[in-house]
């Protein structure tokens, strides 16, 4: 957060149709869990979408497990992510956008890009500094 020496992680959700921002929320670690959470924001305010666009984040992609006694990393062919298994509950697909395509990194890119200089800007204007605060800020963009 400004002025604490971190920063922070955004998770949004972007409607492909009418490309509107329909969930974002700023979290102070990234995790299955936390695109759990935005996701259901989304569907709770907006309803259940026919699919689901991600990009290769390994949170999307594999499984890792480091316990004491075993490690190992399983791959999307090979099994299911946390996330994918959410969505497939609800009955939503999951659609990976393809490596190294730049028409399909670029939807998503731009809007990062965007809302990383406007975030910063009103972080700037209105002196924020509690993590609470920013996240309040930011979801009123």
């Amino acid at each position: 957060m400004p002025d604490q020496g971190s920063y922070p992680y955004l998770v949004l959700t972007k409607d492909d149709y009418s490309r509107l921002f329909v969930g974002a929320q700023l979290f102070e670690r990234e995790g299955s869990f936390q695109h759990l959470q935005v996701a259901r924001q989304t569907i709770e305010h907006y309803g259940r979408p026919l699919a689901h666009y991600v990009d290769q984040h390994k949170i999307f992609q594999f499984v890792e497990h480091h316990g004491v006694h075993v490690r190992y990393t399983l791959y999307a062919d090979k099994v299911d992510s946390q996330f994918k298994r959410a969505l497939r509950s609800l009955d939503i697909s999951l659609i990976y956008t393809g490596q190294g395509k730049a028409e399909a990194k670029g939807k998503v890119e731009k809007a990062f890009d965007y809302l990383q200089r406007r975030i910063l800007s009103l972080w700037e204007r209105y002196s924020i500094k509690a993590s609470l605060k920013c996240r309040r800020y930011s979801m009123k963009l």
